[in-house]
């Protein structure tokens, strides 16, 4: 899912030059409900059947060879890469250098690791998710939903996913099968 955010970017980028981090927000709340949609098909076939150990894991393996098969149908097998003001220049303090190609990825990487920390430490659905991630059953006598907590879970890692994927596009070139390593 990061290689698609990847490319949803690309395919954003060269069509309209948008910034990459930008586009990587905007389609955030796309995976957000992609991702959604994906947990509820993984609850309704394996989970609430008690069936979500290998079977589950089958089922993501096949949405990644899916994914990597509709992404080499549409873009081919080449490296792709973007364009962005920041990408080529760097920046110098003293004899100390860093290429800006990699210093924004890591700002904003840090930026966005400090927002989930605080989403996780301090809302609500933030300690829920860490709490079914513990006590599924604790949970449910606090009157949270297990089920929509996982699911909110779910969908903000393929949001964040995404964004990472925006992130790592500005970094290295990518293609499709990069992210079976």
């Amino acid at each position: 899912f990061i290689i698609a955010g990847a490319y949803a970017v690309y395919a954003v980028n060269t069509a309209f030059a948008l910034d990459p981090i930008l586009a990587g927000l905007l389609f955030t709340p796309l995976f957000y409900g992609l991702g959604v949609v994906i947990y509820r098909i993984y609850y309704v076939s394996f989970e609430r059947a008690g069936e979500q150990s290998l079977r589950g894991l089958v089922f993501f393996f096949g949405l990644l060879f899916i994914a990597e098969v509709a992404l080499i149908l549409a873009y081919g097998v080449d490296y792709r890469l973007i364009e962005a003001p920041y990408i080529g220049r760097s920046v110098s303090i003293g004899s100390i250098g860093t290429s800006l190609r990699l210093g924004v990825p890591c700002v904003v990487g840090l930026l966005l690791t400090l927002a989930l920390y605080l989403f996780l430490a301090k809302t609500f659905y933030g300690k829920a998710i860490m709490g079914v991630s513990q006590d599924s059953l604790a949970l449910r006598l606090m009157g949270a939903n297990p089920i929509q907590i996982k699911t909110i879970a779910f969908g903000l890692g393929m949001a964040t996913a995404s964004l990472a994927g925006a992130l790592l596009i500005i970094i290295v070139p990518i293609e499709p099968s990069m992210g079976r390593e």
